[in-house]
């Protein structure tokens, strides 16, 4: 089984490079193109280039162009075309040139645009898909037979384009490219960048924001003469900080850099300890200490539920319901995070290759990586036998098409190196939707279904419905992940119907940022001791007020206890006989119990009764 390697874009969200004004007999304008010449046609009709309207050359010799249109007023760039300028002279002034264009998404939703300087740079610039946008870059790499390419990208409509206009200046100098400190400790940090053809000096802006948005300067327009780098130190630890860098060359100085946050160097956080867990009336709530560092805290809850008859049983069943934007002959490329798409938590998949169909989940076959993965599964009940059943079709721009081939697999491993525990392959043979099931062996208590298309090509697969069961028999338990939550604060409250057979559990997990290498990455902690939700509530009691330090709960190993110190836990069983006596630490301990039923539970002068 080949990796799952992610791409990842770095684009320039929305924003705008401006130059700082340069004197305008300093200028010179190499390329000055108005689109708005094409007026045939309109956005929602266009009009193609033809002998009677002539050609996009007969307007622009030397030019060349793919897949554009006519828009009455612009210049619709579809979906994987492209216009290039002509070869001109870009070799003055260190090879730094500024281009401005007046641009717009043709969808809703926004998408992307490209500007390429020859094969030296290029910038990717995110736009809101709302209304027309002027951009302006200053990009460095020019010689003296150079183009400009503009296209779109992520845009599965295209884009719009009014004019294009190319200028050089010696005023004009590149923005520095800025690297993330890896040094970050919350006091200090080292501020480091790459250095620009052409620059004199370099100028560095230190900030934090204040509740409005305005800036609190900590530096501001302080030199670093000709270094690259810059130590920032005394800074408060309690405040979030960003930097900005600008080049001069003298005559002119660059835009802002892009702005960096100052992220703290991290290797580890604690785990989250619960210090509050109720479940009452079909709501709970519940707490945690809080953990240093962490930005925000993930609440996992699982359903347990204990089937009173033996026969084939739903583990996962999704009908993409949540789907509500894109359609059977217009897909939507905004899957940006699938559990905003999905009733169970936890699918995985290469958002770059998916799209969205109301209704319906889809594998584009584009690109490298195309494939879906549902959440983690206990499947090892029944020997590990599995039926894996799909609603779907094989489909491009509303026709249905025969012959695709689905990869459907049993998997391990994390995203990125799944590996294949047994695998078949469907054949698409209907020209509709069709409900196709496979038989898979070898589940684990963690695995995943994988679904991929081997195939690269215009065709889709749309799924309506995936189903995921197994033969299990009475007294089985089928545990699912049912929800994941994320909050800021440090405790989380929700609701969930009581249901016969069936409890809950939950676990927390600190999530903070740290610099690594240049890059901001992930840190989590390992998740808390999973607890029952709610034990010690509906059959749970604190028979003694609990003023001692002291929290006791059902889990998976027995009891979870919580202590402010060190102490002894005497556990008990309904007839006063003592089963069992340990003693913890301060923090939080795990006692295995190997009993079920009621037990009384005391230590330091706190008594509770928990249901096993």
């Amino acid at each position: 089984m080949k990796k799952f390697l992610r791409i990842t874009f770095v684009l320039l969200l929305g924003l705008t490079y401006l130059q700082p004004a340069a004197q305008e007999s300093d200028i010179t304008n190499i390329i000055d193109a108005d689109f708005s010449i094409f007026t045939y046609g309109s956005p929602e009709e266009p009009v193609e280039f033809d002998s009677f309207k002539g050609y996009f050359n007969t307007y622009f010799p030397s030019w060349s162009s793919i897949n554009v249109a006519q828009a009455g007023g612009s210049l619709l760039i579809r979906d994987g075309g492209n216009v290039r300028t002509k070869n001109v002279d870009m070799s003055a002034y260190g090879g730094c040139v500024r281009v401005s264009l007046r641009v717009k998404a043709m969808d809703t939703y926004g998408g992307t645009v490209q500007i390429a300087l020859g094969y030296s740079s290029t910038q990717t610039i995110m736009l809101s898909g709302e209304d027309w946008e002027d951009i302006e870059v200053t990009m460095l790499g020019g010689t003296s037979y150079s183009n400009i390419t503009v296209r779109p990208f992520l845009s599965s409509s295209g884009i719009l384009v009014q004019y294009l206009k190319i200028d050089q200046s010696p005023s004009f100098i590149a923005a520095p490219y800025v690297f993330q400190p890896s040094d970050a400790d919350g006091t200090s940090f080292t501020a480091m960048w790459r250095s620009v053809s052409g620059a004199t000096e370099y100028f560095i802006d230190v900030y934090s924001y204040d509740g409005n948005g305005g800036k609190n300067y900590f530096l501001k327009n302080e030199s670093s003469g000709t270094s690259t780098s810059k130590i920032i130190t005394g800074l408060d630890p309690t405040k979030k900080y960003y930097f900005v860098v600008r080049a001069s060359n003298g005559k002119g100085v660059s835009a802002d850099s892009d702005e960096i946050e100052v992220v703290k160097a991290i290797d580890e956080m604690e785990k989250p300890v619960i210090i509050k867990n109720i479940y009452k009336d079909d709501s709970y709530e519940i707490a945690w200490s809080p953990v240093n560092d962490a930005e925000r805290y993930e609440v996992n809850i699982y359903s347990t539920t204990t089937l009173t008859e033996t026969g084939r049983t739903s583990i996962l069943a999704e009908d993409f319901s949540l789907v509500t934007s894109g359609s059977f002959n217009n897909v939507d490329f905004t899957v940006y995070d699938l559990n905003r798409f999905t009733h169970q938590p936890g699918w995985d998949g290469n958002t770059t290759s998916l799209c969205l169909a109301n209704g319906m989940m889809v594998i584009d076959n584009w690109g490298d990586e195309r494939y879906l993965a549902t959440p983690n599964l206990d499947l090892s009940s029944n020997n590990g036998k599995v039926f894996v059943s799909v609603n779907a079709a094989y489909s491009s721009y509303g026709s249905y098409y025969l012959n695709g081939t689905l990869n459907i697999a049993l998997v391990t491993g994390q995203s990125g190196n799944y590996q294949v525990i047994d695998q078949k392959d469907i054949t698409f043979d209907a020209s509709k939707f069709k409900t196709y099931t496979v038989e898979l062996s070898g589940g684990t208590s963690n695995c995943r279904v994988l679904f991929t298309s081997p195939e690269s090509n215009n065709h889709r697969i749309f799924f309506e419905d995936i189903n995921v069961e197994q033969e299990l028999g009475a007294g089985s338990s089928i545990k699912e992940h049912i929800h994941t939550g994320n909050t800021e604060d440090n405790s989380y409250n929700g609701y969930l119907p009581s249901k016969a057979n069936t409890t809950y559990s939950f676990t927390v997990t600190a999530i903070g940022r740290s610099a690594s290498t240049g890059d901001i990455v992930t840190i989590k902690s390992e998740p808390s001791t999973e607890v029952q939700l709610g034990a010690s509530q509906s059959g749970t009691d604190d028979i003694v007020g609990n003023d001692s330090g002291i929290n006791v709960w059902a889990s998976a190993e027995g009891l979870t206890i919580t202590a402010d110190k060190d102490t002894t836990v005497y556990v008990y069983d309904i007839y006063g006989r003592t089963i069992h006596t340990s003693e913890v630490k301060a923090g939080t301990s795990d006692i295995a119990i190997n009993t079920k039923g009621i037990v009384i539970v005391k230590a330091n002068g706190y008594t509770k009764k928990i249901i096993l």
